[in-house]
């Protein structure tokens, strides 16, 4: 399995906005993938995204605003540390691209996924994350 984070995110789109369930997937052979579902079984996919070192990644700023866009679509997590959690990922594996990495051994996802826990923990701490206000 290449995944390195997964959550529930909402879909932003001209048919409105809807809970998907969210992988990012870790760099293979010159692109990422970005997955959305309907829900955590993942059986039902609605959205799938390449992500290569060009593809367009948003921060939406405001007071502890929660929203990013990647590759032309909308999403938005529940907390302003969740999104700069996703947006940390996502710039980690467009840098692995950026400068052409090899593709991942079992020990480097290892690694991956664990950097992404630390910096979930972090969050979940009560830590506060540069950008977003501090928790309540």
């Amino acid at each position: 399995a290449m995944r390195l984070l997964a959550g529930y995110l909402l879909l932003c789109d001209d048919r409105g906005v809807s809970l998907v369930y969210s992988e990012l997937h870790a760099h293979w052979d010159g692109a990422a993938a970005f997955a959305a579902y309907e829900d955590e079984y993942c059986d039902v996919q609605v959205l799938r995204l390449s992500v290569d070192k060009d593809t367009c990644v948003s921060e939406r700023v405001g007071i502890d605003c929660s929203c990013f866009s990647l590759g032309g679509h909308h999403f938005n997590t529940r907390t302003c540390a969740e999104k700069m959690l996703w947006l940390r990922a996502i710039s980690n594996v467009k840098v692995k691209l950026r400068h052409g990495a090899a593709n991942p051994t079992p020990s480097d996802l290892r690694h991956y996924r664990a950097s992404v826990l630390e910096h979930a923990r972090s969050i979940s701490s009560g830590k506060v994350t540069p950008g977003c206000a501090p928790s309540k």
